[in-house]
């Protein structure tokens, strides 16, 4: 008897573990892109004429109404930035935003580099894309 009761409660709970609800997402979220949602403004340009580098510092607002989080699904979100030299010359770098949690709406600090080549003085620079892979 009491084998009869062990197996009928183990079929039980097999049979209830094994029901899930409607609302269940997938394991595993889908990659997502954001970096239409990532509004980047400049804080700081570091030109580092010793390292032929220039480094700029943005503050990144997600404008999104969900958080941007690469641990559950969003992607990782890149920045291509052009460097003009005062000869003219052009050097082009994408850098991966360092931040990888970001709430709906909140505002976060990312640098991004450029190197623009031995010999060369820094003139300007320009943020070509903000963009996943």
């Amino acid at each position: 008897m009491k084998k009869i009761a062990l197996y009928s409660a183990l079929a039980a709970a097999a049979f209830l573990g094994s029901c899930s609800k409607k609302s269940d997402g997938p394991g595993t979220p889908q990659r997502q892109c954001m970096a239409d949602k990532m509004q980047l403004t400049e804080t700081k340009v570091s030109d580092l004429s010793a390292l032929h580098d220039l480094q700029v510092t943005f503050d990144v607002k997600n404008t999104s109404s969900e958080t941007y989080d690469v641990g559950s699904g969003s992607n990782p979100v890149y920045v291509k930035l052009q460097a003009t030299t005062t000869s003219g010359k052009t050097y082009e770098e994408e850098t991966i935003l360092t931040i990888t949690n970001l709430a709906a709406g909140a505002t976060g600090s990312a640098t991004a580099s450029v190197d623009y080549g031995a010999g060369n003085a820094y003139k300007s620079y320009k943020v070509l894309q903000v963009y996943c892979k």
